[in-house]
């Protein structure tokens, strides 16, 4: 006879280091819109609706300083997801990763491009990753238009 399983909960919820639990979170601007999708995913999998269930079991996924400050917040104390979600992408500064690349990016690229000669299909390629990098991001952005882009 098999051991009854038991059903998903936030006791099933993935231990820090796991296969699917998400990276330990240090408060980098930078990774914390996919840190966040993948807990909220992790919630939805493991049934994990409850406000309060969601807002303390987020700690065991950050560093101490992000834990602190994770419990400093109001919406901690008084379990709020959704709040406790904006506050944590305002107080991580997620807007700066959001402003990736201007257009001055990639018309300094394109001058500093044009000093350099491509010789080789290799030097061809990384000019053209990095030209879809930063143009390309632009143009899906709605920051330039798709014949500024060509």
């Amino acid at each position: 006879m098999s051991a009854p399983t038991m059903p998903p909960s936030v006791l099933t919820m993935p231990l820090l280091g796991m296969k699917s639990a998400p990276e330990l979170f240090r408060g980098d601007h930078s990774h914390i819109r996919n840190f966040l999708d993948h807990y909220e995913c992790l919630c939805a999998l493991h049934n994990v609706i409850d406000d309060q269930e969601k807002v303390y079991s987020i700690l065991q996924y950050c560093s101490t300083k992000v834990q602190e400050t994770i419990e400093g917040m109001i919406h901690y104390h008084i379990p709020n997801w959704d709040r406790l979600k904006h506050d944590l992408l305002k107080y991580s500064d997620a807007d700066l990763s959001d402003e990736r690349f201007y257009k001055k990016d990639l018309k300094n690229f394109i001058v500093n491009s044009m000093h350099h000669l491509i010789h080789s299909l290799i030097a061809f390629r990384s000019y053209n990753g990095d030209f879809i990098c930063i143009g390309g991001w632009l143009r899906n952005q709605g920051r330039i238009s798709e014949d500024e882009f060509n």
